[in-house]
């Protein structure tokens, strides 16, 4: 009973029984917000995933009786994991709670991303802890009312890496779903929960792997797994949790998890379940539509183009890159990641699509599919043999793949035009005499074709340092009679407008220990073959183009110390004109609510923001970087902390929170960009947790000594730190006053940067990016001078 005799509303607090210090100063807190005739009544309960623990069933079910669900993370468990997620799921308020006190799990837990972009209070004794839960705490649910995705009825999360169960995966669901949304941490570094929650209410069923401990990431991935089957679950969306038959599941899910121990297996749980989506579809697509509010409806797209290729037309400037690729004018579009580089190519491809009589061969190969060719052949050949061995392999893959999508797109249109009747009928032929398997999707096609050359280069025993002849190419990569397949498709081509062959994601799945010297040799191979082809098939009278897209730093820090770097044609598309990521903003957000149709930015702003103005929008645009992605990122997570809350504005508290947490995704994402061209330097952001804005010359080589780097390796470190914008140079008055210059001021031209840093002396002294200061924690007199978005 409370104070004035009203029965108080029982509240749960879940913990993991890992520490017996958290444990009794849980009990002593609560035992204490009782005495303080706190509004609830407190009961602790433990996770320990022990036989013998009492059934989930009664647990979920008094948290769905309680107005909320208060859950400490100071050391994270599986399990209450689940839950929080299932709490937000049925409407019911998660508050989430900290020991400061203890180190627990808060490295593990800012890597997932959840749990600091739900909000969380922190507290250090029993007694701060017992203040807290004797308030009159907030029990407002984190809205759910979402639209429902008529288009993409699906949500996947994606696994970090890979493997055949992986890949097989998502073969499956392009096969059966086509269209579907999907979280990786290749494109979005960690997983906010207002993503999550967006995710998985606008579908209609969600798809869940469970790892094994022995996989790389596998941590990481199982706790927002946890989470995202807790909302499908309290959503009541059909949720599919596939697991290797030896997975040993927590026991949440224990009975919720479809086993497979092969990749048939994995086709028929998929098959099964697509029915399942399609009948939850039809059930929650008759309901009354939802009315979201303001906020939750205003929808930005999403900073991952795989996500929003349906609906990026809309909202889509089309750039002078955009134009130089579309009339052939390039080789090469580079940018860094998050400039847009993802979307150029689903534009370039729809555009180029729209007429007919074009071929147009879009592919992704991803980094580990060539795997096997990397261990089992590159490492044991010297470079020129490698470069022959990797040129004829791409000029083969490309050369199929073209043939692969005329037999596809003209199955039926070859029976009506008689010019290419014959000859479609005898590029079928030649197409499919060949033992080699090729059906499925590219990346099984490229998977199966990796294995066979790699098999057949075994069977060669070719010596070291033996140099390949035309003869072992053909004995090794060619599977089909080439010459014929060549002199057939070129005279079919002569029917066609123009064939566009574009490739994206290269750099995606390379090893996590940075990018390997076969690596770049299969990048140069790749433009090399495609300028190949494009002489032979242009000789024959075909209109052939071929353009790559890849990461600007890898292009620029690796590529440029190889003999070829120059002859590429080559667009950047790394932004800096700020008006124009200002009109990308705007174009957004208008597409999100009709009610700001023709309206100006500033208008627009000032509606969604209580605070507002240009200054806000400018300061926007520098935490970003300058980058499209970033500046999304930043937006979404202002919205989902304003969201979360129930305010139909952000507010400042709102924005400081969203900073927070978009300094976290910022630091893991440039530190994996680094440590992707500099191994050495792994993590290296790190190093400055703790440091003052200013960092001198002399400090950054004391941290390259500490790294074991020599000069030259030093020199290199605070070229890159530079080069990603972590640090630019203030003003020369050392004050501290005035515009600090970042690489994005000198438009990416690291040689101005470089030599604007010698006119400071032998000793300049640089300036952190403020985007980097909350998560990083930077001290001294700047420390109270947080980036100005509020």
């Amino acid at each position: 009973m409370t104070g004035s005799g009203e029965i108080r509303e029982r509240c749960f607090v879940a913990s993991p029984s890992r520490s017996g210090e958290l444990l009794a100063c849980l009990s002593d807190a609560i035992a204490a917000a009782h005495a303080k005739d706190s509004p609830f009544e407190y009961q602790l309960w433990t996770e320990n995933d022990i036989a013998g623990r009492e059934l989930v069933a009664p647990i979920l079910q008094n948290i769905t009786s309680s107005p909320l669900l208060v859950a400490d993370i100071t050391f994270l468990n599986l399990n209450v994991t689940y839950e929080v997620g299932y709490a937000i799921g049925q409407s019911k308020r998660a508050l989430l709670i900290r020991n400061t006190g203890l180190k627990g799990d808060i490295d593990l837990s800012n890597e997932i991303g959840i749990f600091d972009t739900l909000g969380r209070h922190e507290y250090r004794t029993a007694e701060d802890l017992a203040n807290y839960l004797a308030l009159p705490l907030d029990t407002r649910a984190t809205s759910v009312d979402y639209r429902l995705d008529t288009v993409k009825r699906l949500f996947f999360l994606d696994i970090p890496g890979s493997s055949e169960a992986i890949r097989q995966m998502v073969s499956a669901i392009k096969r059966e779903f086509r269209l579907y949304r999907s979280f990786s941490d290749e494109e979005s570094i960690r997983l906010s929960a207002a993503f999550a929650i967006e995710s998985v209410a606008a579908s209609s069923g969600v798809i869940v792997p469970f790892l094994s401990d022995q996989y790389v990431g596998s941590e990481i991935h199982n706790y927002r797994a946890m989470f995202v089957a807790g909302l499908a679950h309290g959503l009541e969306r059909p949720v599919l949790i596939l697991k290797q038959s030896k997975v040993f599941a927590p026991l949440d899910i224990r009975d919720e998890t479809s086993d497979y121990e092969n990749p048939n297996d994995i086709d028929r749980l998929i098959g099964k379940f697509r029915i399942e989506v399609e009948s939850s579809f039809e059930r929650l697509n008759s309901r009354a539509p939802v009315e979201p509010g303001v906020l939750q409806k205003l929808s930005i797209g999403d900073p991952a183009a795989e996500n929003e290729f349906t609906t990026l037309k809309s909202y889509f400037i089309p750039t002078d890159a955009f134009g130089r690729t579309l009339q052939g004018q390039v080789d090469l579009v580079t940018g860094r990641k998050g400039s847009g580089k993802t979307a150029l190519f689903f534009q370039v491809r729809d555009r180029l699509r729209s007429n007919k009589d074009n071929i147009v061969v879009d592919l992704k190969p991803e980094g580990y599919q060539l795997t096997q060719l990397k261990d089992l052949v590159l490492r044991f050949l010297k470079a020129g043999s490698q470069a022959y061995l990797i040129t004829s392999f791409w000029h083969y893959v490309i050369l199929l793949e073209i043939v692969h999508r005329i037999v596809e797109t003209d199955k039926t249109r070859h029976k009506f035009d008689h010019r290419i009747t014959s000859k479609y009928q005898e590029l079928v032929a030649i197409y499919r005499a060949s033992d080699l398997d090729v059906g499925g999707d590219f990346s099984q096609r490229l998977l199966v074709l990796t294995r066979s050359i790699a098999e057949r280069f075994t069977d060669a025993q070719i010596e070291l340092d033996e140099t390949l002849t035309s003869g072992h190419i053909t004995q090794i990569v060619y599977t089909h009679d080439i010459r014929k397949l060549e002199g057939v498709l070129s005279e079919y081509l002569k029917h066609k407008d123009e064939v566009w062959v574009l490739f994206d994601n290269l750099d995606k799945g390379w090893s996590t220990g940075g990018v390997a010297s076969e690596d770049i040799t299969i990048l140069r191979c790749l433009v090399d073959a495609a300028k190949k082809l494009k002489r032979e098939l242009v000789q024959k009278g075909a209109n052939f183009r071929a353009v790559v897209f890849i990461r600007n730093d890898v292009y620029e820090l690796l590529i440029a110390g190889t003999a070829d770097y120059g002859k590429d044609m080559q667009v950047n598309l790394d932004w800096t004109d700020r008006r124009q990521l200002v009109e990308l903003l705007r174009r957004r957000l208008e597409f999100g609510d009709n009610n700001f149709k023709g309206k100006p930015i500033t208008e627009i702003w000032a509606r969604i923001f209580e605070q507002s103005g240009s200054a806000q929008i400018e300061s926007f645009l520098d935490c970003c970087l300058l980058r499209p992605r970033n500046l999304i990122q930043l937006f979404q997570h202002c919205k989902g902390f304003a969201v979360n809350v129930g305010h139909e504005q952000i507010s400042a508290e709102d924005v400081v929170n969203a900073l927070d947490a978009y300094s976290r995704d910022l630091v893991t994402e440039i530190n994996r960009e680094i440590s992707d061209v500099f191994p050495k330097a792994n993590k290296l952001l790190y190093e400055f947790a703790g440091e003052p804005s200013e960092v001198s010359h002399e400090d950054l080589m004391v941290l390259a000594e500490i790294r074991q780097l020599d000069s030259s390796a030093g020199d290199q470190l605070v070229d890159l730190l530079l080069y990603y914008g972590f640090l630019g140079l203030p003003n020369a008055d050392g004050n501290g006053g005035g515009r600090v210059t970042y690489i994005y001021d000198t438009h990416y031209d690291m040689e101005i940067l470089k030599a604007l840093a010698r006119k400071r002396g032998r000793t300049p002294v640089y300036r952190i990016h403020p985007a980097f200061w909350p998560a990083l924690r930077i001290q001294g007199k700047d420390a109270t001078k947080q980036p100005q978005l509020i």
